[in-house]
């Protein structure tokens, strides 16, 4: 499924853009917390076992075991526990709604039990395997699944995690407590970094949570050819907000949210009160009151729309190539004045910093406070992995090439001030 803009006359355009105009979660997702499916298997041949449970009561619901053992099943999830027991390896896999435990047996597949050896909690994997019943003095009666085991036969790992996104036990699963949302981003604030988008969506769809992408700063940059294979994967969200007060070059108030189901949005926004009633027709158009947390508001998509309309697309476009233009010059005559720099940027924000002799954060702290002193451009500076650096974020369509010259100018006039000690 593609975001879709309505089509119709301008006027009815006009009126329609304001839903996007949101800042929202679906809270109809809460309601899930009522009835849960704990786990569901995909068996093919149009056959799914489900074993669901009511949240705050020990009823149980399902086929009979009979229906699921010594079927050949697929399963994604995060590794949650893992027993090592000699020759058989024992693995609880959780996904966001349940856990089952997984056998690694290297009499029944000798390349899954190497590779399941060397899991760590946390990883994302994909296992292929048969269901199978446990024996009666094994079965797990805390768990809905504890009375099978799948005997894994492939092994795929998706993820690795060096720290946990999150920690959820059984007795969370149990009280209902269950992840429902992955936020990613399409540029960060701090570096300008793209998460890996298809591999996140892939995540999200197999865990059945809510895909979202923060892309308020850099979702424009989708646009330039040299950019728009950063963001495969996007097109998978759920939602996804973006700022073209950012991206869009335009003034500054118009942030956006994009929400692929319509009803998600109308279910969690929609309100009605009797002082209201006049205003209701069962034919009239989107009100944008029904899709927004304001029943009051400013039309901020005319300040969208009416640069659109005038200019079309390709300057905006022009402008955010440049950008990414300016970044590598920018880098590039920093090294040759003896900077280090951070990685290749994803889009137009990028850090450095001086590697002076002695306390290097110390020093570049006094750099960045002359810098600001002088005033000529404006640069701020953050922390990556403890390390004070000084960021350049490149996005105003007033930033020329004379600009990055500008402040080459000025970083080196604060440079000499710091190192006489002026």
């Amino acid at each position: 499924m593609s975001f879709r803009i309505f089509n119709g006359t301008y006027l009815d355009f006009l009126m329609r853009i304001l839903i996007f105009i949101l800042f929202l979660i679906p809270s109809y997702l809460s309601s899930q917390a009522y009835v849960d499916s704990v786990f569901e298997f995909d068996v093919g041949d149009e056959f799914h076992y489900k074993l669901e449970r009511e949240v705050g009561s020990s009823k149980r619901y399902g086929y009979t075991r009979n229906k699921i053992i010594t079927k050949t099943i697929t399963l994604y999830g995060w590794v949650d526990t893992i027993r090592d027991h000699g020759h058989l390896l024992f693995v609880h896999l959780r996904d966001r709604s349940g856990v089952i435990q997984l056998v690694f047996d290297p009499e029944t597949q000798r390349n899954a039990d190497t590779v399941g050896q060397s899991l760590r909690n946390e990883y994302v994997i994909e296992v292929h395997g048969t269901v199978r019943a446990r024996t009666d003095d094994t079965i797990n009666p805390n768990l809905p699944t504890g009375y099978i085991e799948v005997d894994v036969t492939e092994l795929t790992l998706l993820s690795e995690s060096e720290t946990p996104p999150f920690m959820i036990t059984e007795k969370d699963i149990e009280e209902g407590f269950n992840p429902f949302l992955i936020v990613a981003s399409a540029g960060t604030t701090d570096t300008g970094a793209i998460d890996p988008l298809q591999e996140i969506s892939v995540i999200a769809k197999k865990t059945e949570m809510w895909f979202h992408v923060d892309a308020a700063y850099g979702g424009f940059f989708i646009l330039t050819d040299s950019r728009k294979n950063r963001f495969k994967g996007i097109e998978n969200a759920d939602s996804l907000v973006i700022d073209p007060h950012k991206g869009l070059f335009i003034p500054y108030g118009l942030g956006a949210v994009l929400i692929k189901d319509k009803e998600a949005v109308f279910h969690s926004q929609h309100y009605t009160a009797n002082y209201m009633q006049d205003a209701t027709q069962e034919n009239s158009i989107i009100n944008p009151a029904d899709v927004s947390p304001e029943l009051t508001k400013h039309f901020r998509g005319l300040r969208m729309w009416l640069p659109l309309k005038l200019h079309g697309i390709k300057p905006f476009v022009a402008c955010l190539e440049e950008k990414l233009y300016l970044t590598q010059y920018f880098r590039e005559r920093l090294l040759k004045q003896g900077f280090e720099i951070g990685p290749e940027p994803d889009l137009s924000v990028s850090y450095f910093w001086y590697p002076s002799m002695g306390d290097q954060n110390e020093f570049n702290r006094n750099l960045m406070s002359e810098i600001h002193k002088d005033g000529r451009v404006f640069l701020s500076s953050t922390e990556i992995n403890s390390k004070f650096v000084i960021r350049m974020a490149i996005l105003s369509f007033r930033t020329k090439i004379h600009t990055i010259d500008k402040a080459m100018e000025m970083i080196l006039d604060a440079k000499k001030k710091v190192e006489s000690g002026i």
